[in-house]
């Protein structure tokens, strides 16, 4: 493996010229002797966000990098978020990265998208005839996004101090789970066509009209015993946080779609750290029946419909019903579904 590797210097821009696809790369790797393959070159940044830009200029410099490249290979810029700290640095960094490559040659990747259900919530919505016509502002009450953990900061509190429950879940993670929920369908599977409509999706209100009451954050800067009466540390009290740190550790947000589809349809997103237990969820709330027929008789089990999406743990899709029970009188109960994805995974792998 010695002969994959080259040591380098990021900020020094001394070593990119070793990396030129000039060398003899047989004695690497023998693929890339064929010239059809030399100049394909993937980069993934897995460094820090404020090297991002030298990176980039350096390979461009190098020669490895080629904005303007030839038809029969490509070059490609890989990197997961944080893109930017803020609306205006983020703008700032895409206009320099476009300097050097044009903009299909840049991929700002969410390995959250990677999850099986994730990936599952666009098959499940468009490829079932029975949920379209009630995915929408007349059926559906109100959608809840929730990414729950157990854990604290471990040893990411450095990390966490620059970004914060906002920017490292919300922004990215929570935002491409409710434009899943709530995009319209895309023309085709192609990359561009499904951002697209993604894009559309997050049609949110200007971030000065949020109302008081519509978002809601803060941290636990101290001790407390857990679910199970373990001690559990506050957030200043952390490896590499500071004592008189104010980053927020939790944070909940009512948002809406200004779109024919969603409007009035209320977005609960909240997510957070060292909470009673780890769940990721998509919850699909829908409008209750008319109190006509079955109030009397069932009461408070007279419940909503409602959809579950959980990421994880236990993947999977249910939905509940609600049911007269096997006696002579009308008493309800709830009947939950089979989740379809566990299912799915149990047939492909010969459970059932």
């Amino acid at each position: 493996m010695g002969r994959f590797c080259q040591p380098s210097g990021i900020l020094a821009g001394v070593s990119f010229p070793i990396l030129k696809p000039t060398r003899d790369w047989r004695s690497v790797w023998p693929g890339h002797g064929e010239a059809r393959l030399r100049d394909n070159l993937l980069f993934y940044l897995s460094t820090s966000p404020s090297q991002f830009e030298v990176i980039v200029a350096e390979l461009d410099r190098s020669g490895l990098l080629r904005k303007e490249g030839r038809e029969d290979s490509w070059q490609r810029i890989v990197w997961e978020k944080p893109f930017g700290h803020d609306l205006a640095s983020a703008r700032n960094l895409n206009l320099e990265l476009m300097r050097h490559a044009h903009e299909k040659q840049l991929f700002r990747i969410d390995h959250y998208l990677g999850k099986e259900t994730v990936q599952n919530i666009l098959m499940f919505r468009f490829s079932n005839a029975i949920f379209e016509p009630i995915w929408h502002r007349g059926a559906v009450d109100h959608v809840q996004i929730t990414v729950s953990e157990n854990a604290g900061m471990g040893n990411r509190g450095g990390y966490y101090e620059e970004t914060g429950a906002l920017r490292d879940m919300v922004q990215n993670h929570l935002l491409q789970v409710l434009a899943l929920m709530a995009m319209e369908p895309p023309v085709s599977l192609e990359a561009e066509a499904i951002r697209r409509r993604e894009g559309q999706a997050h049609d949110l209100p200007p971030a000065g009209s949020a109302q008081p009451g519509q978002s809601a954050g803060g941290a636990r800067a101290v001790s407390k015993r857990g679910d199970r009466g373990q001690p559990r540390a506050g957030y200043r009290e952390e490896a590499k946080v500071n004592a008189g740190s104010n980053v927020e550790t939790y944070v909940a947000f009512k948002v809406y779609i200004d779109n024919w589809r969603w409007s009035q349809v209320p977005f609960y997103l909240r997510t957070g750290k060292s909470l009673p237990l780890s769940a990721s969820e998509i919850r699909v709330q829908f409008r209750p029946t008319p109190n006509v027929l079955f109030a009397a008789q069932c009461g408070p089990k007279l419940d909503a419909n409602a959809i579950t999406i959980r990421l994880q743990p236990n993947e999977g899709i249910s939905s509940g019903s609600t049911v007269k029970s096997p006696e002579p009188v009308f008493n309800c109960v709830r009947c939950a579904c089979t989740s379809v994805t566990t299912l799915s995974r149990r047939l492909y792998t010969g459970g059932l």
